[in-house]
């Protein structure tokens, strides 16, 4: 499933749509893990390990981190750290609702 955050007013990058993606396993998953990319990454490097942990029924989430990948952003560039703190959170929260 791919989808898109906004990075809300307060943060750093304000207003960034930021591009997310999460691998669910069949059936109800049993765990879930939250992936945060290193530096000049994007989350569609860990599609292989993904899979794997969908194998075990383990759901996935990463998100690309603001200047990276398909997200909004200067890439090598970020204004504050603080823009990619604020998208794990608010990818966190997304995880949350879904899965409570």
């Amino acid at each position: 499933m791919d989808a898109v955050l906004r990075l809300g007013p307060a943060s750093a990058g304000a207003g960034a749509a930021l591009h997310w993606h999460g691998w669910l396993p069949e059936g109800a998953p049993r765990g879930l893990v939250v992936l945060a990319h290193g530096y000049a990454e994007h989350l569609g490097r860990y599609e292989y390990f993904a899979g794997k942990l969908n194998a075990a029924g383990i759901a996935v989430y990463a998100l690309d981190h603001w200047g990276h990948g398909k997200s909004d952003g200067t890439y090598g560039f970020v204004p504050r750290f603080s823009a990619f703190t604020d998208g794990i959170e608010a990818l966190l929260a997304e995880v949350e609702a879904r899965h409570g």
